[in-house]
């Protein structure tokens, strides 16, 4: 396009090969006159637009030097692994990423988020840098560094997201199998992102996808330019795994339709505590270090009394080991959760003291002060 304007007419390569055509209203009987051989004979040389070498789509890997990894019949295809914040739901997923699907070529992962999309998912038009040679060197924004001797453009390309990616991958190597991971599944409309995908997650008894469907035209002819025509269905070797923390602030609702597709996958709250089984902090108003499974078990089992839901207990990964050695962590972290996030409407079912807001109670506990109900009893040693 920007041949066309200075020049009337250009001629570009796209991702496919294809000679295309650019040329402003004037320039139109020119156009039609010839248009049999300007889509097959370059006539501008010079004014040639190629893509650059790092944006022509997707490099498919051969994966002949990764051995195949067979997984068991009964491996969920579609999984959810939920449980209260610090539960470990992203370790134990990522300990059985690492076994099953042992190479970083055969996993790819992706973050939801409020703002995630469709198109971010699937694939979308963006602005894409493409370029041509030109007389003389360009400059970096720095106004010093050489940019080499190619003009950049910007044209607007289809590119395709993780879900199309790993289809992709999937449906040219029967003999691997690939995940695709979905950290915090939640935190997008995930209906809404998967969108023409929503149907595919229906899996049969060996895996495949029950049913075919036409995904929009720029992701069909993405897969097209791969070598899959028509309707697609996910592939017995694509497996998609996910987290959800249901407790996270902002979260978006599951409907169960799209819930039913897949195998929700609980991990308790003290589920893998013996890895944190020696792990201790020190609190102001206790006399010596005491171990952090016995200081959050003696606040989730009152919270639990008050009726606060499991979602918002602590599980044993919520502080880390170097969080525990660092003295600020527990204001920051640990209080500024508790007060903040689990009883912000009613802190007094925790907190005790003349004043429960945020800044007194850091106060009180850097002064020494048990800021908690007496009713806790956490134990010492």
């Amino acid at each position: 396009m920007a041949s066309a304007a200075r020049t009337g007419f250009g001629q570009s390569v796209d991702s496919k090969k294809r000679l295309v055509c650019c040329f402003t209203p004037d320039m139109l009987a020119y156009y039609l006159e010839n248009m049999a051989s300007l889509h097959d004979e370059i006539v501008i040389t010079d004014e040639l637009i190629l893509p650059a070498p790092e944006i022509e789509g997707e490099v498919y890997t051969d994966l002949g030097d990764v051995p195949s990894n067979p997984l068991p019949e009964d491996l969920a295809r579609n999984r959810i692994f939920y449980g209260a914040p610090g539960t470990g739901k992203s370790h134990n997923l990522n300990e059985e990423l690492n076994l099953f699907f042992p190479d970083d070529l055969l996993f790819q992962r992706t973050t939801f988020y409020p703002e995630y999309t469709s198109g971010t998912f699937m694939g979308s038009f963006r602005p894409t840098p493409i370029y041509r040679t030109a007389d003389g060197d360009f400059v970096e924004a720095d106004k010093t560094s050489s940019a080499g001797n190619f003009e950049p453009l910007i044209d607007y390309r289809f590119v395709p997201g993780p879900f199309l990616q790993l289809l992709s991958r999937a449906l040219s190597d029967p003999d691997h199998n690939y995940c695709l991971v979905i950290e915090e599944i939640n935190r997008a409309n995930a209906s809404a992102v998967f969108a023409d995908a929503f149907q595919m997650l229906d899996r049969d008894d060996d895996g495949r996808g029950k049913y075919s469907v036409t995904l929009s035209p720029e992701a069909s002819d993405y897969l097209a330019s791969k070598g899959h025509h028509g309707p697609v269905s996910i592939p017995a070797n694509m497996f998609i795994w996910a987290t959800m923390n249901s407790a996270d602030q902002g979260v978006m609702p599951m409907d169960s339709a799209f819930k039913r597709r897949w195998t929700m996958e609980y991990v308790g709250l003290d589920d893998g505590e013996d890895v944190a089984a020696e792990w201790e902090l020190t609190v102001n108003f206790l006399e010596g270090p005491v171990k952090w499974n016995a200081f959050r078990k003696a606040i989730n089992g009152h919270l639990a009394k008050e009726g606060i839901t499991e979602d918002r207990l602590l599980g044993p990964f919520f502080m880390t080991k170097k969080d525990l050695a660092r003295p600020k962590a527990f204001e920051n972290k640990l209080l500024q959760y508790l007060r903040d996030d689990v009883v912000k409407s009613a802190p007094r079912k925790l907190f005790s003291g003349g004043s429960t807001t945020f800044g007194t109670l850091v106060k009180s506990y850097r002064d020494g002060e048990n800021i908690f109900v007496e009713a806790i009893d956490f134990g010492e040693g």
